[in-house]
């Protein structure tokens, strides 16, 4: 059996407890045929068991929620319509709108369960969803009975029955944010219950903001994922608390506004089809779009330098000012890059400055994003090798999903004082970011002073680190 998706508690500075991360970390073989329900009499041991109390249902057209009346699972039993309570009832609204709309945007349907009657608490085929008081997590969805290559999964899902006592400002804005966050995950069950967690994460959280643009959930978390550009995308870190998978939304975010919304169908697709792993999956439905993935990630890179106080508007992410600020490296451009992963090098040069990449061009590239005025333009985004001046961000992105090392090094040089023959060549706006063909850097010797800038602008060699540029302003949350 396959482990569910857990979405953890963050609000309120309250961390998740340890119990709640590793559930979605269960070897399959450990799980039993037929998960437990809050309502099965074998879930005592669960901190999501109603434990005997007395259950009703609400159904709505495509679902059924569950809640214990008495006890402490029981949600505000409050009805303005009895015997129904109100925020059950908003439940179903919320769960049955989500199926709905993710059906007429094109994604599958979740899978009935009625026909696995093996497993306690299966009634028919609209999804089950039960109100519970989690300890930690806010949302669970579960895989059921599971069937074909790649496995395809019936689903339940659990969510908190009362999360404006967890941080959100209502029930109603929890109940938007967890449910249609989970009901995703159900969706994705229908396609292939094994999808990488980082697209499973941030697909999810980029469908619920689909659904409900008003919610802020997205741009919390944007901020923590933009914190640590230089982790590998489908590296996460570890631990229970999941700040970055959830600010991975930003690539799916990425994806659609530049390919528009159908490439995250076509993402699902070649999931569903090919059982492919989430890269050769955005590949697969690039491919299409005439686009490939490692200038799609250079470029997704740089729109991530251009966020928060450096966001301009009508360039880059809709919402860019909302993600808040990517952290910018003082350091001079030079480094290891593993993965799809990106640094972002704040840099200050003169006129007719010259940057050269050296690095493995299968691995690693790199763009100069000028900045004006503090505001990123991404319309002069330039790859290197490329004559420019005054302030801006060197972005080095990867270009694989390889995880060995990979060295980068930027060179600066003062461009050739032009002559009747020669003139310095004007960089290009709308070259992709593409990798030098200059060979890997060697790495300097110990406290050796890598040739990185431009002393003299007169001079045709350099020395020293690159100039910190104006804008050094670190990451915050919105």
């Amino acid at each position: 059996m396959h482990p569910p998706s857990v979405r953890t508690l963050y609000r309120a500075g309250l961390p998740a407890i340890a119990c709640a991360g590793l559930l979605s970390f269960v070897p399959r073989a450990a799980l039993a045929a037929c998960p437990p329900r809050p309502t099965n009499p074998d879930t005592s041991s669960q901190s999501y068991s109603y434990q005997g109390a007395p259950v009703a249902g609400a159904e709505g057209e495509r679902c059924i929620v569950w809640y214990a009346t008495s006890g402490p699972q029981a949600p505000d039993l409050t009805a303005q319509t009895p015997p129904t309570p109100d925020v059950v009832r908003r439940a179903v609204e919320v769960v049955d709108d989500a199926l709905q709309r993710y059906v007429e945007q094109g994604f599958r349907a979740v899978p009935g369960d009625g026909g696995s009657a093996e497993c306690a608490g299966n009634i028919d085929d609209r999804l089950d969803v039960y109100l519970v008081a989690f300890a930690a997590a806010d949302g669970l969805t579960v895989p059921e009975a599971c069937t074909g290559s790649p496995p395809r999964c019936t689903s339940f899902v659990v969510a908190e029955r009362a999360p404006e006592k967890r941080g959100y400002a209502s029930f109603d804005e929890g109940a938007r944010t967890i449910l249609p966050h989970e009901v995703f995950h159900a969706v994705q069950n229908a396609y292939d219950v094994e999808i990488d967690r980082y697209w499973s994460e941030g697909s999810a959280q980029w469908a619920t903001w689909n659904l409900h643009p008003d919610l802020l959930d997205l741009a919390h978390f944007a901020p923590k994922f933009l914190a640590e550009l230089d982790r590998p995308l489908d590296l996460p870190p570890g631990g229970v608390t999941a700040s970055f998978l959830y600010g991975s939304a930003l690539w799916p975010v990425f994806l659609a506004q530049r390919h528009g919304p159908g490439v995250i169908l076509e993402v699902m697709g070649a999931h569903g089809d090919k059982h492919q792993p989430s890269f050769e999956a955005v590949t697969s439905a690039l491919g299409a779009h005439g686009a490939t993935l490692p200038d799609e990630f250079a470029l997704f890179s740089a729109w991530n330098a251009a966020t928060g106080q450096r966001a301009a508007a009508g360039q880059g992410y809709a919402r860019a000012v909302d993600y808040g600020t990517a952290p910018l490296s003082p350091d001079a451009p030079e480094g290891i890059l593993a993965g799809f992963s990106a640094r972002l090098h704040q840099a200050s040069l003169p006129a007719g400055s010259q940057l050269t990449l050296a690095a493995d061009p299968e691995r690693v590239s790199a763009s100069w994003l000028p900045l004006s005025d503090g505001r990123a333009d991404l319309a002069g985004l330039v790859s290197l090798p490329a004559t420019v001046a005054g302030d801006g961000v060197v972005v080095v992105s990867g270009r694989s999903s390889k995880k060995s090392d990979a060295a980068y090094r930027v060179d600066v040089t003062a461009s050739p004082a032009p002559t009747a023959t020669t003139t310095a060549p004007a960089p290009s706006a709308t070259a992709p970011p593409s990798a030098s063909t200059s060979p890997p850097p060697t790495p300097s010797a110990p406290g050796a002073t890598p040739p990185l800038a431009v002393d003299d602008p007169g001079s045709s060699t350099a020395s020293g680190g690159v100039a910190p540029g104006a804008d050094g302003v670190g990451g915050g949350e919105v």
